[in-house]
């Protein structure tokens, strides 16, 4: 990139297959965001203003996988994972008596979580699907929820196929409550659910 440099991002995984129904999975991985234009460059915005100096954010995670197949229609799977996201790009006040903020690459949030999911196929015509998730996220700096992201949330879904060439599928979702972003000082975000349901 001829604005902050390259990225070099490996990602490895090992995956033990023994004889009988479980997979195990240990992934590691390395990503990466590009700072944007108005990160760089703005500067004729009165209160955001950009930085030319920014690097990307970057971002380690590890996971561990395990996957057991009931029976050949039912199939468990659950994951722990964490990771460390570092050079986060925030707008940072500037010195007084300035009012602007600038893009500066500063503090750090660990995070980690679990997930488990099911997988049914109780009969030919019929699929069920459900997946929890819990997430936590601290901002190292401000010693707090990053906000803005649900610790807990919940899907599931039934898929009917009913009659040939049709279908009748309904999709569950709860979203748990959401912290603000430190220094945001309105209510947290309530839970909410929503229920979709499609014939094709």
């Amino acid at each position: 990139y001829d604005d902050f440099g390259g990225a070099l991002n490996p990602r490895a995984a090992m995956v033990w297959n023994p004889p009988g129904r479980h997979t195990l999975k240990l992934l590691y991985g390395q990503a990466f965001r590009a700072p944007t234009l108005a990160e760089l460059d703005a500067q004729t915005n009165p209160v955001a203003l950009g930085n030319d100096d920014l690097d990307a954010e970057r971002l380690q995670s590890l996971e561990l996988n395990h996957i057991f197949r009931v029976n050949p229609e039912w199939e468990l799977n659950q994951s722990l994972f964490a990771y460390r996201w570092t050079d986060r790009i925030q707008y940072v006040p500037d010195a007084a008596p300035a009012t602007s903020l600038t893009a500066q690459n500063t503090g750090t949030v660990k995070g980690y979580g679990a997930e488990i999911s099911t997988t049914w196929k109780p009969a030919p015509q019929w699929l069920v699907e459900a997946n929890y998730a819990y997430a936590k996220a601290r901002d190292q700096r401000a010693g707090q929820d990053i906000g803005n992201a649900p610790n807990h949330q919940f899907y599931t879904r039934f898929d009917w196929a009913f009659a040939p060439r049709w279908s009748l599928d309904a999709v569950g979702q709860w979203v748990g409550e959401q912290q603000r972003t430190p220094g945001d000082n309105r209510p947290e975000v309530d839970d909410y659910t929503m229920i979709n349901s499609t014939l094709h």
